[in-house]
């Protein structure tokens, strides 16, 4: 009887250890949806035909559109990678994004856990249609009105054959019938003047953009931008991308022209039109964290990131960071460590790559100055 109770335990031991091994080992399944709908197809090259409806999700220009991760199972994701257009670089981390796109096909790729689990879908976002034109208040033609009808002539009346009647002593002769009155023709009426009202011309459509907003946040249409506040004192939406720093095809792995001295950076960010920050990159010799403070007019923000050993992507998107044209502000960045998943205790320091004799990248609606040095890559914002 002993015997058989030590099998019986040592049976449920062996199964549940092999449910722990087997839950510890599985690998998350990629996969987005996109407007809560998964059932296309994944794509490696990009359609041509928004009517193919096994590889292509179409909605309409102006419409909000929610990107949302569901890959299974989600307590095994660990980081996320989010490319709207296709072009190998990547624009949001966020489990979930909203956005209002233009008009065309976009190829959505969603990467998990670094580069090695990634999926692709095909997004068609249609035109509006053009406004008909209003033809009830055309004016017609002069010549196509129809003439007024003549009036009928009178008939004239016949005189009346006098009948001899017997003669009677003093009654007088009948007298002869009133002449009838002239006829006066009535004026011509001139026909009504109709105004034709000026068509409308068409909206213009506006530029492609590619706009995050996390899963937690309102969303925003994106409309035109304008480089004053819009009626009632709220500033334009931000939609046009623009890039400064250094670009990040420009680095080297050359250790003869890097320096990884400094713990902690500061540059001043100046803008001419409204600006909101998206992300930006930077290389560092170990892992830990990075606290962000941006200061400048009414603006006092700080945020946490973590940082990895190399390149890092420090997206900043989602605190919904808006810059008044006119105003410096100072960004600073303060390695420390240890900090979440990193347990080393040595604080990292940036690379400065100001003796790789790069060149930054400028822009008209933004200025980033690094004081000499060159610690930014790729600094993304919209404007």
């Amino acid at each position: 009887m002993k015997t058989t109770h030590l099998r019986w335990h040592w049976a449920l031991v062996c199964a549940a250890w092999a449910i722990l091994v087997t839950t510890g080992c599985q690998k998350a399944e990629v996969n987005f949806s996109i407007n809560g709908r998964a059932d296309t197809l994944p794509i490696t090259e990009m359609p041509t035909d928004p009517n193919d409806t096994q590889h292509v999700i179409s909605v309409m220009a102006n419409d909000s559109v929610v990107f949302q991760d569901i890959s299974q199972p989600a307590n095994k994701v660990k980081s996320r990678q989010w490319d709207f257009n296709g072009d190998g670089v990547s624009d949001y981390e966020g489990e979930s994004a909203t956005m209002v796109l233009e008009p065309g096909f976009y190829k959505v790729v969603l990467c998990i856990n670094g580069t090695s689990q990634c999926i692709a879908r095909c997004l068609y976002v249609a035109p509006l249609p053009e406004p008909e034109p209003d033809t009830s208040m055309v004016e017609a033609p002069v010549d196509t009105l129809p003439a007024p009808e003549p009036e009928p002539e009178p008939v004239p009346e016949k005189p009346k054959k006098e009948t001899k009647k017997p003669k009677v002593t003093q009654v007088p002769a009948p007298k002869p019938p009133a002449p009838a009155p002239p006829r006066v023709d009535p004026a011509p009426q001139k026909p009504p003047v109709v105004v034709t009202p000026k068509p409308e011309k068409p909206k213009s459509t506006p530029a492609p953009i590619k706009p995050t907003a996390p899963a937690d946040k309102p969303v925003v249409a994106v409309k035109p931008s304008t480089d004053t506040p819009a009626p009632g004192g709220n500033p334009p939406v931000p939609r046009q991308p623009g890039t400064v720093g250094l670009p990040l095809s420009g680095h080297t792995d050359g250790n003869d022209c890097l320096e990884y001295k400094q713990a902690s950076f500061s540059v001043t960010v100046q803008s001419k039109k409204w600006a909101s920050l998206q992300s930006f990159r930077v290389f560092t010799d170990g892992c830990g964290g990075v606290k962000i403070a941006l200061s400048g007019g009414d603006l006092n923000e700080q945020f946490t990131r973590s940082l990895v050993k190399g390149r890092n992507q420090i997206g900043i998107g989602d605190e919904d960071i808006l810059l008044e044209p006119g105003i410096t502000y100072t960004l600073t960045c303060t390695a420390f460590a240890p900090y979440g998943g990193c347990s080393d205790s040595k604080t990292p320091h940036f690379e400065d790559a100001t003796g790789c004799g790069g060149a930054p990248a400028q822009h008209a609606a933004l200025t980033l100055n690094q004081s000499g040095k060159l610690f930014i890559y790729d600094f993304k914002f919209l404007y």
